[in-house]
């Protein structure tokens, strides 16, 4: 699903559209780039450099580099067409920003946007400039596999950096919206996690015809009407925001301006569910395949199943998302024709399918990268880059996600738990919100037998099952390895959760059966730790508890975290040789606060114990407040590990 133009400011100026990976007509990536590099007036160093006083400020802040101004200027213009003229400027403070930040880039769709450089100079102190020859632009597109697009990037070196120096970059891009059939829209992000002098955006249409809708929720961006026909947004100063390695999705963090051609929520809906109804052939190839699958005797629920295992396993993916492409789906017997496609097309051959089924089954559009229905400030469809299907099966909306293999048919894959949707009905009646996320991301059972022997070493057997969210993750890994490399995974995570000094020998079972538990089988000797003593207390641990917690814990410290949840539920059981058997026995335990549980209980006979413990840490957004008491919680609940009984003759 192509996303329409998205600028994120973190470092480089993005835009997230689409993208091929060469001109069909053969000539070079580089000819779609025009260079008209115009004379720049006297004086242009001292028109774009800080103060003195705001130069000595950013030295004593130790900053390498700084970005001294962002500026885009969008005009409306009559005829359809957006153009917009982008200056970025940055002022090189040490050798080392020179090299880390000497590159700028600019990325455009090449189907419907033009793109003119018209400055590209490194500026010294005194008057020099030197500018980027053209012969040195990188022209390249994402590289990205099994996805082709029209986007293309535009790298430009400057050359002759040195601390002092200022980079200037000054381009100008035509988008032509009519040739997609959905409404133009852009996101500028006013303060990111880069440090930014100056931003400004101004906003002009010829007549109140062409007049785009905008909005913020940027609080300090000013906003000022400069004619009747104009607007300007400017921010000065901007801190950068602080940024976590587990920091929620970026656009849920970011203040934005969003800047569109104005729709509503119930005009996409209509004019998206035309676009992919037409799409929808009913052709008699797919009319075949249909009555091949299903038997007369099918309930509803094995009609979704069927169908949806049915595109999963036979179309592979494959994103053709030039042009409109990234818009419009090919037409489903097309799609079952090639036995390829892209999430459009995978989607609209099952619900043409389902549909045809007797299902009252829809697209939905959905976003990997936002989960707060709030950021959608304006209607649009730049917000979103996956679809997926839905169905209503018993009375209930089942979602499927026909691009995740690894995931059953009564499950979409954890990255789309809690995203934004917005479903494609003909009436274009929804409005956004969320899909449901389950209350534990990733749901963990183990069951292990360690039969203990008089000089203290046991013999093990363990199973550890992986369901939902968690089998299909792991799937995602283990699909593409051979038997001996799903062994060798298995023994090394084998290793990080019980050490390197035993040696287990590992099965794997239902890695390729998507509907049944993922599971880990496993038989090992453990040497002993001390020689079992009647009267005295066998002491052991459930290695697999402190490997989780200490996962599970954030490094953040500013941001929120957001928690998938985690159900681990164990039983450990215990054999005793034939001269001892179990007396008194450790604890049980009860833990609980408001970010989860963990219980443990032991049962016994006289030969035997059982030892079962259950750690609930359901899904949740930690405020960063509540950072260290999170990780705190889960320190404490990793300190539960320790197991201990007596022993008697």
């Amino acid at each position: 699903m192509k996303s329409r133009t998205v600028q994120l400011l973190v470092g480089l100026w993005l835009l997230l559209v689409s993208s091929p990976t060469a001109r069909a007509d053969g000539a070079p990536l580089s000819s779609l780039i025009g260079f008209r590099l115009r004379q720049l007036e006297a004086g242009s160093f001292d028109r774009l450099a800080p103060t003195p006083d705001r130069q000595r400020t950013l030295e004593r802040e130790h900053a390498s580099s700084r970005e001294l101004l962002f500026k885009s200027k969008l005009q409306f213009r009559r005829d359809g067409t957006i153009v917009e003229t982008l200056t970025r400027t940055r002022l090189f403070l040490t050798d080392t920003g020179a090299k880390d930040d000497g590159n700028e880039s600019v990325w455009f769709d090449a189907s419907d946007t033009g793109i003119t450089l018209l400055a590209a100079h490194t500026l010294f102190p005194g008057g020099r400039v030197v500018a980027v020859p053209r012969k040195n632009l990188v022209v390249q597109t994402d590289g990205s596999p099994d996805l082709f697009t029209d986007d293309v990037q535009v790298i430009i070196p400057f050359e002759s950096l040195a601390p002092g120096t200022i980079s200037l970059l000054e381009a100008r891009l035509v988008h032509d919206p009519r040739r997609s059939p959905l409404p133009w829209a852009t996101i500028f992000y006013p303060q990111t996690f880069s440090a930014l002098e100056h931003f400004e955006v101004e906003v002009s249409w010829d007549d109140d015809s062409v007049k785009p809708a905008w909005r913020t929720d940027h609080g300090g961006l000013s906003e000022r009407k400069t004619s009747d026909r104009s607007v300007l947004f400017e921010l000065s100063h901007v801190a950068a925001l602080p940024d976590d390695p587990d920091q929620p999705p970026t656009q849920d963090l970011l203040p934005a301006l969003i800047i569109s051609q104005p729709t509503t929520w119930q005009e996409l809906g209509q004019t998206l569910a035309k676009v992919y109804a037409k799409e929808r052939t009913s052709a008699p190839a797919v009319k075949k395949a249909l009555a091949d699958l299903l038997s007369p005797e099918d309930t509803d629920q094995t009609k979704l199943e069927k169908i949806h295992r049915f595109v999963t396993k036979n179309i592979r993916y494959v994103g053709f998302e030039q042009g409109t492409g990234g818009v419009v789906p090919r037409p489903s017997s097309l799609t079952l024709q090639r036995r390829f496609g892209d999430c459009k097309d995978m989607t609209t051959l099952f619900v043409d399918m389902a549909q045809m089924a007797g299902l009252d089954a829809y697209p939905v559009l959905v976003s990997t990268r936002r989960e707060r229905v709030e950021k959608l400030l304006v209607p649009s469809g730049i917000y979103f880059d996956h679809l997926i299907a839905c169905a209503h099966v018993s009375e209930e909306e089942q979602c499927v996600d026909l691009t995740a293999p690894s995931s059953p048919h009564t499950e979409l894959p954890g990255v789309l738990a809690g995203s934004v949707r917005l479903p494609i009905t003909e009436d274009g009646s929804a409005e956004p919100s969320t899909l449901p996320a389950p209350r534990y991301g990733w749901e963990v059972h183990l069951d292990i037998q360690r039969t203990v022997k008089s000089s203290g070493a046991m013999s093990e057997t363990g199973s550890r099952k992986y369901f939902a969210g968690a089998a299909a993750s792991l799937r995602g890994v283990l699909t593409s390895k051979d038997h001996a490399e799903r062994v060798q995974w298995a023994e090394e995570g084998f290793r990080q959760a019980f050490g390197d000094k035993l040696h287990p020998v590992i099965q794997l079972q239902n890695v390729d059966n998507v509907d049944a538990p993922l599971e880990i089988l496993w038989t090992v000797e453990r040497p002993p730790e001390q020689t079992p003593k009647a009267g005295e207390e066998l002491v052991d641990y459930e290695d697999f508890l402190p490997y989780l917690t200490n996962d599970l814990q954030t490094a953040n410290r500013h941001q929120p975290y957001n928690a998938s949840g985690l159900l681990y539920v164990s039983k450990i059981r215990y054999e005793l040789s034939p001269e001892f058997h179990i007396g008194f026995t450790g604890p049980s335990a009860n833990f609980s606060s408001d970010f989860g549980s963990l219980s443990r209980s032991y049962e016994k006979d006289d030969a035997a114990l059982d030892v079962k413990t259950r750690l609930a840490l359901h899904r949740q957004h930690v405020t960063p407040t509540d950072l260290e008491r999170f990780n705190r919680f889960l320190r404490q609940m990793g300190t539960q590990s320790r197991i201990w009984f007596g022993l008697t003759r």
